[in-house]
Order: C-alpha cells, then sequence, then structure tokens
C-alpha cells in the first residue's frame, strides 16, 4: 500500500514539473537541446577533463613518494630492531643527476625553439612569437648544467679542504 502511494505522489511531482516546463514555452524539438548538451560537453571536456587529470597525476605521484618512503623507514625500523648497521649510501637519492637534467631540458627547448623557427620560415609570423615557449626550458636546463658544474667545484673544493 505505502508503495503505491508513494509511486501515486512521484507521478504526480513529475507531471507537475512537466506541467511547468510547458509554461515556459521551451522549444523542445531537440535541436536546442543537442546544441546545449553539445556546448556543456565542450565546456566540461576543455576545462575540467584536464584539471582532473593534472590532479590524478599529482596525486599519483604524491601516493607512490609517500608508499616508498614508508617502506625505507619500516626497512629502517626493522634494521634497527634486528641490529643491522645501516649502510651510509641507503640515505642518497638516485636519479637526482642535474647534467642528465639539463641535458634533456636543453635540448628540449632548443627542439621547440627549432620547431617554431621552422613553421616561422613556412610564412607564419606569429609563430616568432612562440619561440619564447622554448626559452623558457632551454634555461630551466641551462640552470641545471650550471648547477652541476658549480656543485662539482664545490665538491672538489671540500675535498682538498679536508
Amino acid at each position: 500500500m505505502e508503495l503505491d502511494s508513494l509511486q501515486v505522489l512521484q507521478t504526480t511531482q513529475a507531471l507537475e514539473i512537466l506541467e511547468k516546463l510547458r509554461d515556459l514555452d521551451l522549444p523542445l524539438d531537440g535541436t536546442d537541446i543537442e546544441s546545449v548538451l553539445a556546448i556543456v560537453m565542450g565546456i566540461f571536456g576543455v576545462f575540467f577533463v584536464p584539471f582532473i587529470a593534472i590532479v590524478l597525476i599529482v596525486w599519483l605521484i604524491f601516493r607512490y613518494r609517500h608508499k616508498q618512503n614508508k617502506l625505507k623507514s619500516e626497512l629502517i625500523i626493522k634494521a634497527i630492531e634486528h641490529g643491522q648497521t645501516i649502510p651510509n649510501d641507503f640515505f642518497e637519492t638516485t636519479g637526482k643527476n642535474p647534467l642528465k637534467k639539463g641535458i634533456i631540458w636543453t635540448s628540449t627547448g632548443l627542439g621547440i625553439i627549432l620547431f617554431f623557427v621552422m613553421i616561422g620560415f613556412t610564412g607564419n609570423k606569429g609563430a616568432f612569437s612562440g619561440i619564447a615557449v622554448g626559452i623558457i626550458p632551454m634555461f630551466v636546463g641551462l640552470g641545471h648544467l650550471l648547477f652541476h658544474f658549480f656543485d662539482k667545484e664545490q665538491a672538489k673544493e671540500n675535498d682538498s679542504d679536508k
């Protein structure tokens, strides 16, 4: 009995909503609704999907790093509990080579610059303004290279002081 009264209530509410829609005099022939839906989907696709993808990628990176740090901490605790010594190079991080980063970033920047220069030679005058896009990663790479060479000299000075 209660289910029937609930269905009747929902049906009457749906009919009231349809009557209100008819009073608005909206063209419901399908073409306008489809165009509005296409616009909404386009806005969603252009703005929200890349944002969600970036947030997801950043979250996955931080989750991976947290998991690695947690496993490393657990390993240290177990080693200490069993009386094992921890090697000095255990705490050094690998893959943080500024020379490698510098070469990659500088090459990427030069590639982008070369791309926009080649497009500019085809007659597109606005392409030369795109060269600035390649200058940014190029200077990031040069910064990494400078850091590598200055850090190497600093390490030599520290070794000679000892």
